[in-house]
């Protein structure tokens, strides 16, 4: 399986993209920007969320109500 894999990616790609032509480079430019930008704001939620949650523990020490926290 890893061999197949390796082969695809090494080889059989290159192959691919030269056969779709000119139009295989914008393809395969807005596809890397695409999941770029995905991976950016999963990143961003992510962190904006644990950060929230952070937020609301520290209010609740403030508060003096540890078992909520």
């Amino acid at each position: 399986m890893m061999t197949t894999v390796r082969t695809f990616i090494h080889g059989d790609m290159i192959v691919l993209l030269a056969k779709g032509g000119l139009i295989m480079i914008p393809l395969l430019a807005s596809s890397v920007l695409s999941l770029t930008v995905i991976l950016d704001r999963g990143f961003f939620w992510w962190r904006l969320r644990k950060q929230a949650s952070d937020g609301v523990i520290l209010q609740c020490i403030d508060a003096g109500d540890l078992e909520q926290a």
